[in-house]
């Protein structure tokens, strides 16, 4: 878990990244819930779901009564699949920086029981850039 910064004279940038900290807790504290979550979706929606082609897309709200746990301190507003941005933008770019991270976790779980694929993520917070994350899809039973 990442500490809260200390106060200093970058006030709205030092909030950005402590929002960005506290999505990156947010999201190890819930990671359990969204691959079972993931995990069903894509039972229901495509059985033949393609893990390089698509990608999961949350965008998230802050909860300021939070008070900073992380537990609490963001809702989900909306999740979808949708397909993998184009190459030649500033996204593409971004994914394709990413793959060789989620190709290697993706070679290090294959062959693990009920091991269906590496789903790439991505997490838009207004101010916040989008963070991605890769969560490991099981088998829906």
């Amino acid at each position: 878990m990442h500490q809260s910064l200390e106060s200093g004279d970058t006030g709205e940038l030092q909030s950005h990244q402590e929002r960005q900290y506290l999505l990156e807790d947010f999201i190890d504290l819930h990671r359990y819930s969204l691959q079972q979550s993931m995990a069903s979706a894509i039972h229901a929606a495509n059985p033949s779901f393609d893990f390089r082609k698509q990608f999961a897309l949350f965008s998230v709200s802050y909860c300021p009564e939070s008070g900073g746990n992380p537990s609490m301190a963001f809702k989900l507003t909306s999740a979808r699949f949708v397909d993998n941005p184009p190459p030649d933008t500033p996204m593409g770019a971004s994914f394709a920086a990413f793959r060789p991270l989620a190709d290697e976790s993706d070679k290090e779980d294959r062959g693990k029981p009920g091991y269906q694929g590496l789903l790439v993520c991505v997490c838009q917070y207004p101010h916040v850039s989008l963070f991605r994350y890769k969560l490991t899809v099981l088998r829906y039973d």
